[in-house]
């Protein structure tokens, strides 16, 4: 097993349920990006730029941005007030919106500068 596949095995519940859910949608709909573990979770890379991630948080799973602040998220979902990182906190995956996810990804692979 990988490090991911370990990070992913240490949770339970809706939490397990949320980031297998987000793992799947990344690793399905952006098969060139690469999964690493990094910063002790899932951490999905173009040309070894960090682009997105999936974390533990407080509320449950958060999807994150590594430059976040420079996308354009019209639902008012991100969260974090730092210089560039935002995320999105799910407390289960009934909250998963594929479309408009795969829409803020797709942002976040152009911003990264990669050409997927």
């Amino acid at each position: 097993m990988s490090d991911v596949d370990d990070f992913m095995a240490a949770l339970s519940g809706e939490d397990a349920r949320t980031a297998a859910g987000l793992r799947s949608l990344i690793t399905t709909n952006f098969p060139d990006l690469e999964e690493i573990y990094s910063w002790k979770m899932p951490v999905y890379t173009s040309a070894k730029t960090k682009v997105v991630y999936i974390q533990k948080g407080k509320k449950g799973i958060n999807l994150g941005f590594n430059q976040g602040a420079e996308i354009d998220e019209p639902k008012g979902l991100f969260e974090g007030g730092g210089q560039q990182m935002r995320h999105i906190s799910l407390a289960s995956p009934d909250e998963i919106d594929e479309g408009y996810f795969v829409e803020l990804i797709t942002a976040a692979v152009d911003q990264s500068g990669s050409n997927l």
